[in-house]
């Protein structure tokens, strides 16, 4: 089994493989509150796939359970900087995302393969969904 992110990462076996729990349609409006609703979202559903990702790892004594532990503390930060940013411009979450948008195909995985599998593809929408938010808010800045 790996033993870091990238080695994780890089055993997808399809490089365009995905889960529908972590797919959204793209935003194409650059409006501040509309990223601000799109990124949480996008956050809260990647934040479900790792907090599935880490307690395997408790589960199954998985090498990666102290790096999987910082990025549950991450996404929470994130989340956290989210919400207050909505709340100062009025905004309620879109949609109400929970961990019942991963389905049990995803959850219940038999074998370490088929688990690194799942979660190499998760790592890589948590890159994905971090890049994606540094590109989104970095207009805003700019803008100053």
């Amino acid at each position: 089994m790996s033993t870091t992110w990238n080695d994780l990462v890089s055993r997808i076996l399809d490089p365009n493989a995905t889960f529908d729990f972590l797919d959204m349609e793209p935003i194409t409006d650059s409006n501040f509150n509309t990223v601000l609703l799109y990124a949480y979202e996008k956050m809260q559903r990647v934040a479900v796939g790792i907090e599935q990702v880490t307690l395997d790892q408790a589960l199954y004594r998985g090498s990666l359970l102290s790096e999987f532990r910082s990025i549950e503390s991450h996404i929470v930060n994130i989340l956290c900087n989210l919400h207050y940013a909505m709340v100062h411009q009025d905004l309620i979450p879109t949609a109400s995302v929970t961990k019942e948008i991963m389905g049990a195909e995803y959850r219940d995985l038999d074998g370490t393969l088929a688990r690194a599998h799942r979660d190499s593809i998760i790592m890589k929408k948590y890159n994905e969904a971090i890049d994606d938010l540094k590109v989104k808010f970095k207009q805003f800045t700019e803008m100053k």
